[in-house]
């Protein structure tokens, strides 16, 4: 039983973990390298585009490798058509021309968003903990009736 909730704290976790991020606007020209970003594609860019990445596709997310004055090379992670379905990349890069691009955010640790989720998981494991007997009421008997003569 312990193992069990465990792993599903774990899973839990993990699928909110992404709620601890923001994406922030990228003012200046170039991201620096190593940087994660979201590249939301023109309508001209989408079409530009479709041979390496496929049709239809409005956002890219990935790491970037380069930039020039004329492109940024990011190693893919993750494409969003304009039906807003995603598709999950393992890191190929693709060059996209500064031209294609509509705006450039970068994936930012929300300090606020963290706090909060911490909080949260934080009480609903002691919750959680608590409603399995994991961790005591105070009284010694662990839930069993007293016996009475």
């Amino acid at each position: 039983m312990v193992g069990q909730m465990c792993r599903w704290c774990t899973g839990f976790f993990l699928l909110l973990s992404g709620a601890c991020y923001t994406a922030v606007p990228i003012e200046s020209g170039a991201p620096p390298q190593g940087t994660r970003v979201y590249i939301e594609l023109t309508d001209a860019g989408t079409v530009s585009m479709a041979s390496q990445v496929g049709p239809s596709i409005q956002e890219l997310f990935g790491d970037v490798v380069a930039t020039t004055d004329r492109d940024v090379v990011i190693g893919l992670r993750a494409v969003t058509n304009r039906r807003q379905i995603e598709s999950l990349w393992s890191g190929e890069r693709v060059t996209v021309p500064r031209a294609d691009i509509a705006r450039v955010r970068a994936r930012k640790l929300s300090t606020k968003r963290s706090a909060v989720f911490a909080g949260i998981l934080t009480a609903g494991l002691l919750l959680t903990s608590r409603a399995v007997g994991l961790v005591g009421g105070g009284d010694g008997h662990r839930g069993e009736l007293p016996v009475t003569q």
